[in-house]
């Protein structure tokens, strides 16, 4: 990894410890004590991550600015201040109780109810809490874009439109989400595929890659004509990796993912990878049983046993092998699209190579 890299990681770090504490709530005549505890899960979360988003906004400026070895800090902070506010409602959605190796901002306040002893239920205090501390994060980022580097005060304003549709879109993507976990599960093979792929790229793909790819670009003075061509490596390679979350979400380690294995099945997540495998084994017309087990995996705890059996039906049915291959289709047409474009940026570079070895 370059030196300008771990300089802009570390800068980014430094930005969010700095903002992440009691001095950034503007009530200053609460004990700070309070405050801290407030922003307590927040700091947590931000210690961990590899600034993945923060990284794809400097690459979009990298390959446009006239600057392109002075990185916008400020701009890549509030990507990620947003990201913890994603983060935190997500955890509360899916009754996470694990992100990054640490416990999830809802079991955090419930844990503070219960050590303070205090009135009423602890569960509704944790969710509650967890709600607005992530509202805040959401508010903290705008602010904060609002000071992003730009090459004038037109690009700086664009990029704040394009950075509220984001945070908008993410939402009604999140809803996509979990809409779909309350959905039936025989409501047809093609749909569910279709489904998936929409849930994928409104909640994930967009956010994690192609919108920061963008930010970075416009923030940088890129022409409209521009952007589309960077939106064509953006959306093949957003969609790319957050299919690779789905299948580390049932394969990974959880001591390198810092969630538990096989989260997604027990949530019901209906992503790609679990399409494919209903389709693929539905086409096995001469054996129903695995189709119907598989079936009855989803959407409920999970065994060690029944999760390696999960994992069996995901790989038997060859689902996981076309999973990769569609993976790769999306990596080559990003490529193509960076080679397309003609700008240099060695930290696109640097992110590709990276998430075609990802593991966690």
């Amino acid at each position: 990894m370059s030196e300008q890299v771990r300089a802009f990681r570390q800068n980014v770090n430094q930005f969010l410890e700095k903002y992440l504490n009691a001095t950034a709530i503007p009530a200053q005549d609460v004990d700070g004590r309070i405050r801290d505890s407030f922003l307590a899960p927040a700091a947590a979360l931000a210690g961990g991550g590899k600034r993945t988003r923060a990284l794809f906004l400097a690459a979009g400026w990298q390959m446009f600015s006239p600057t392109p070895d002075s990185l916008p800090v400020t701009a890549a902070a509030a990507l990620e201040l947003y990201q913890l506010s994603a983060l935190i409602h997500d955890d509360i959605i899916d009754g996470a109780s694990l992100r990054r190796g640490s416990e999830t901002a809802h079991v955090y306040f419930q844990k503070e109810h219960g050590r303070e002893h205090w009135a009423g239920s602890g569960e509704e205090y944790g969710r509650s809490g967890a709600i607005l501390l992530g509202d805040f994060l959401l508010s903290l980022s705008a602010l904060t874009f609002a000071d992003a580097e730009a090459v004038n005060d037109t690009a700086r304003a664009e990029a704040q439109k394009m950075f509220h549709r984001m945070t908008a879109e993410v939402a009604f993507g999140q809803y996509l989400d979990m809409r779909g976990e309350y959905l039936p599960l025989d409501s047809g093979h093609d749909a569910a595929l279709r489904g998936a792929m929409s849930v994928l790229y409104h909640k994930s793909a967009r956010y994690s890659v192609e919108v920061p790819l963008l930010l970075g670009a416009v923030l940088a003075g890129a022409r409209r004509a521009d952007l589309a061509a960077v939106s064509r490596i953006g959306r093949p390679l957003g969609e790319a990796f957050q299919m690779r979350d789905d299948v580390l979400g049932i394969f990974g380690d959880p001591r390198e993912t810092g969630k538990p294995a096989g989260d997604d099945l027990r949530e019901g997540k209906r992503t790609v990878l679990l399409s494919l495998t209903r389709k693929m084994l539905a086409g096995e017309a001469e054996d129903r049983r695995q189709a119907d087990d598989f079936d009855a995996l989803i959407g409920r705890e999970l065994t060690d046993e029944e999760l390696r059996r999960a994992r069996g039906y995901i790989v038997g049915s060859g689902a996981l092998a076309r999973h990769e291959k569609m993976i790769s289709a999306r990596e080559t047409l990003a490529a193509q699209a960076a080679r397309d474009l003609g700008r240099k940026s060695t930290i696109l570079d640097l992110l590709m190579d990276l998430l075609r070895a990802r593991r966690s």
